[in-house]
């Protein structure tokens, strides 16, 4: 698509001399309004005002200037189609090949402390979000216009109108004509939270906006984080209010780009993107090809796990165990969400009537998201890209997470960011028998597991899937027969599987339980180093483990010195 004329009104001016420049050297007739047309005229650039461009005059207090025929009509129609062309000629009403709009902050008011009603709600803007959706829809209907809502894309369209002569490619147009609409649905969405807030805050009581976190380490240096808070549809339960923190220092995920908004425990349960990520990058690191991984968390807790080459495999070998649970719990997968896998969601959706409460991917094929949020009605969908990093995915506060205890006392704890893919570590084996190749692997993912379900905790793996699962008893024999019920309800057989818990087992009896399961391999730490719990001896433990033919592995770390550490995975938050 040839650019021949554009229409730029930005509240953000950033780059906007570069791209007015890269424009005028190609000679594209450019119409602006207000300050967006001082900028460019303050950088020494041509531009034809909207009001003249319109032949209709700027309403006070600019509230009327883009919404007009002319400029709708500019963006909407199709040169292209007879009865448009003769329209757009009868009314005098020329095409507009490139829109470049931002629109007024409205979060930013929202938050600001002290702003009155008036001064948030001046913030709602009426003619970008009109023009950037009016652009979006002729992009995808007509091929044009191109529309251009973020400055950080200003460069690399500045390259491909540099490269290509003036042209912009239809591939550049449909993908920000994308970015387009996610724009104005986040705008509308912080309007609609705002609002919300408002409506739910009790008379005279004041609800959070901001929050400023600072801490100051032992060498003299500091830390400072702001979070704009915007409120959630609820909080831990319906009559609590909840908010979710957002920072420029450290963009997080992405909510929603479909669905209704999420909640406490939503949000919470999206620590199954850990769990994925750990999954399919130890694959990868042990040379298992089997490295697309899907969970279904619910409650903190996974559900339901496994590890195949193709998503839509991992996601029905994962279904094949417990039948009850995944119903309305949080899918993560490890990579894109392909089409197939969104076909299965939506036909078992048809077919069982199975739902979602949240779905989050690292980007989504094209149809995806339209498909899904289209036959589960109540399902947010997350766009977890921004997290492509082990760091960014456990980056806490300052490496730190935090929860108030009673009387509103904080206690910390360093984010664990240990794993198989970035420590030394290594295991000794206590058993007579030797693990398989096979049973190493299924060891490596059960121990993810433990890490990932509430002390106390147990995992059963085999083949790369969560057999059966329990966490969160004060004893976790208790968990491991819990867990074992659970299989036998939904005739999942644990013979030969990997059971690994997040602390060590000191009573030959529950290895005479685990037996009787048909536990191939027991997993848990080292007990080198230990200075707490039980000191009980391990003989008789290791004497039944070698009775029954099973093997006991340990995992441990080392330190600089190469010298063994405990590995313990406990999770209390």
């Amino acid at each position: 698509m040839k650019v021949s004329r554009a229409l730029i009104s930005v509240y953000d001016k950033t780059g906007i001399k570069e791209l007015v420049e890269c424009l005028s050297n190609f000679g594209v007739e450019i119409i602006s309004s207000g300050g967006t047309a001082k900028a460019i005229r303050d950088a020494g650039y041509a531009c034809i005002d909207v009001s003249t461009y319109t032949g209709y005059p700027e309403s006070p207090d600019g509230l009327v200037k883009t919404l007009q025929p002319k400029i709708h009509g500019g963006l909407l129609l199709d040169a292209s189609k007879p009865s448009h062309k003769a329209y757009m000629e009868m009314q005098g009403i020329p095409p507009i090949d490139l829109v470049v709009v931002n629109l007024y902050p409205f979060g930013a008011a929202a938050a600001k402390l002290g702003a009155s009603p008036e001064e948030v709600f001046e913030m709602i803007d009426i003619g970008g979000p009109a023009m950037v959706r009016a652009s979006g829809k002729g992009a995808l209907l007509n091929g044009s216009p191109c529309i251009v809502v973020n400055p950080g894309d200003y460069l690399p369209l500045i390259a491909e109108l540099k490269q290509n002569g003036g042209i912009i490619s239809q591939k550049t147009v449909q993908k920000l004509a994308n970015k387009a609409f996610e724009h104005t649905a986040e705008y509308d969405a912080a309007i609609v939270n705002h609002l919300a807030a408002q409506r739910a805050k009790p008379a005279g009581k004041a609800v959070p906006v901001e929050m400023r976190m600072a801490i100051r380490f032992d060498d003299g240096t500091e830390g400072n984080i702001n979070y704009t808070l915007d409120p959630l549809r609820n909080g831990d339960n319906p009559h609590q209010k909840g908010f979710k923190g957002e920072s420029l220092r450290m963009p997080s995920y992405k909510d929603v780009i479909a669905g209704r908004g999420m909640s406490f425990t939503n949000h919470l349960d999206l620590l199954g993107l850990a769990t994925v990520m750990e999954i399919s990058r130890t694959m990868n690191f042990l040379g298992d090809r089997r490295n697309q991984v899907v969970i279904i968390n619910k409650h903190t807790n996974p559900a339901v796990y496994a590890a195949r080459e193709k998503q839509l495999d991992a996601l029905t070998a994962a279904l094949t165990t417990d039948k009850k649970s995944p119903f309305g719990g949080v899918m993560v997968t490890s990579s894109k969400l392909t089409k197939e896998t969104a076909e299965h969601l939506a036909k078992k959706n048809r077919e069982e009537r199975f739902v979602l409460d949240v779905l989050a991917a690292p980007g989504f094929e094209e149809g995806c998201v339209e498909m899904l949020a289209g036959c589960m009605k109540n399902l947010r969908i997350v766009d977890v890209s921004n997290l492509d990093t082990w760091d960014k995915i456990h980056a806490g506060a300052f490496g730190y997470n935090m929860k108030w205890t009673v009387g509103g006392k904080p206690v910390m704890t360093e984010v664990d960011k240990t794993t198989f893919f970035n420590s030394d570590y290594g295991w000794d084996v206590l058993s007579k028998r030797q693990p398989t190749e096979k049973e190493m692997t299924d060891a490596h993912l059960a121990w993810i597991g433990a890490k990932a379900i509430q002390s106390n905790s147990f995992a059963f793996v085999k083949d790369g899937v969560l057999l059966a699962q329990c966490g969160g008893q004060t004893n976790r024999e208790d968990s491991a027969k819990t867990a074992k019920m659970r299989a036998d309800e939904f005739k999942v057989s644990l013979e030969g599987s990997a059971a690994a818990t997040d602390s060590f087992l000191f009573d030959s009896a529950a290895i005479e339980l685990l037996h009787g399961m048909g536990i191939g391999i027991v997993i848990h730490p080292t007990r080198e180093g230990l200075t707490t719990g039980s000191l009980k001896p391990d003989e008789p433990i290791l004497q039944k483990v070698d009775d029954h033919n099973m093997v006991m592995l340990r995992f441990y770390l080392r330190d600089k010195e190469g010298k063994k550490q405990p590995w313990r995975v406990f999770r209390h938050l």
